[in-house]
């Protein structure tokens, strides 16, 4: 699976700290059928003065390893019961 991460990066209360923050998602298939709407937010979020920085993150994930995540399986344990 492909997903988009809309990061923003505010500017902290001090020089040098940084808040990095995930404000936005699409996976591929919501990209497809709404491609503006990740650039439609950055639009929305660079009115907002608190940040500093606004970029689009590409992030695979393993579809196998997600679904076992989704679908944690319960370990079996086999005995004899006597």
């Amino acid at each position: 699976m492909k997903i988009k991460v809309l990061f923003g990066q505010k500017h902290g209360d001090y020089e040098g700290q940084h808040v990095p923050e995930a404000l936005e998602v699409q996976d591929e298939y919501g990209y497809d059928a709404n491609l503006d709407f990740l650039y439609d937010k950055i639009s929305e979020y660079r009115k907002d003065s608190n940040f500093d920085y606004l970029n689009i993150v590409n992030i695979n994930i393993d579809d196998e390893e997600l679904n076992k995540i989704l679908h944690p399986q319960e370990p079996e344990l086999e005995g004899e019961i006597e």
